[in-house]
């Protein structure tokens, strides 16, 4: 829509509202306006993504205790997030992504009955540790905490988010080993752990994400070459592997297998050699990235 200006104050006396959902205005509202939504007790469902909202999040904003969705994504939000939002522990779903928001990791703990947070793209700080992941986050469905300024390893227990489908941690300053996967994880879809500090290996039981899409670790200090166990991951559509450390400098074998990659990236790996003749049977891919290495020969025929 184009609708613009401020929510009327007088927003306040429709105190049996449940649901507003009024995104993609582009000049609709400042934060000062979500006064009048404030003493809304009953709403549950507030989308106002893409509002060009300016300003800070309004103090009393855990006066809305209710919400069980709260979309304010995509705006130009920014300033420290005020405690009492930290209240709002009905939350299933918060999107707060894409602003300039200022706050610790550790409160959001406290949401914990979210299932999909999307806090990328923001300004927040500290460390994911295993009891935050323990006592507030079981039933996390999607997780985006990509492009903030979060630090040290990943926790051990980061598998144990049994329905967890999406894991973007990118763009931060994580640190560490991705933590073994001990159990079969049937839900997992994308892992995104690429732009961190992250180093050494794979872990092998990575074939136990049995029906993983994506797998981004590009841009990391990963040395030892992928684990066999990677031609298991016969669901995967886009691998991408670059600007890493491997010490082994030839295209992995496993790719053979991998009839359903549409996307495959190994950029800037020092790669050498030539481009063996099996990825002309997948047949399957739109985008072949192999820049930045050392290879040679003629391309391979399609089969």
């Amino acid at each position: 829509n184009g609708l613009a200006g401020s929510l009327p104050v007088q927003m306040q006396y429709l105190r049996r509202l449940e649901d507003l959902i009024l995104p993609f205005n582009a000049k609709l509202i400042d934060t000062a306006s979500l006064d009048g939504i404030l003493p809304l007790s009953l709403l549950k469902h507030l989308e106002l993504q893409y509002c060009g909202m300016e300003g800070t999040l309004p103090d009393d904003i855990g006066n809305l205790q209710a919400l069980t969705f709260l979309g304010l994504g995509n705006n130009f939000l920014d300033g420290t997030i005020p405690e009492s939002f930290f209240q709002l522990t009905n939350l299933q779903v918060l999107g707060l992504d894409d602003n300039l928001l200022q706050s610790p990791i550790a409160p959001f703990a406290k949401f914990i009955n979210i299932e999909k947070l999307y806090i990328e793209d923001n300004e927040l700080t500290g460390q994911i540790t295993e009891e935050m992941i323990r006592n507030g986050w079981q039933k996390m469905i999607d997780l985006d905490v990509s492009v903030n300024r979060l630090v040290g390893p990943i926790p051990e227990n980061i598998w144990s988010m049994l329905n967890m489908e999406v894991l973007d941690i990118h763009g931060n300053d994580f640190i560490g080993a991705i933590p073994e996967i001990e159990v079969i994880h049937d839900k997992m879809m994308f892992l995104a752990v690429n732009d961190n500090t992250l180093e050494w290996k794979i872990p092998e039981t990575i074939s136990n994400l049995i029906n993983l899409a994506h797998l981004d670790i590009s841009a990391n200090n990963m040395v030892i070459p992928f684990p066999s166990t990677m031609n298991q991951l016969s669901n995967l559509r886009s691998l991408y592997t670059g600007i890493n450390n491997f010490e082994e400098h030839t295209i992995p074998s496993f790719l053979e297998g991998m009839t359903n990659l549409k996307e495959l990236s190994m950029k800037q790996n020092k790669l050498t050699g030539t481009l063996p003749s099996f990825l002309g049977g997948l047949t399957e891919l739109q985008v072949l990235d192999f820049d930045f290495n050392m290879l040679e020969g003629n391309l391979p025929s399609v089969s």
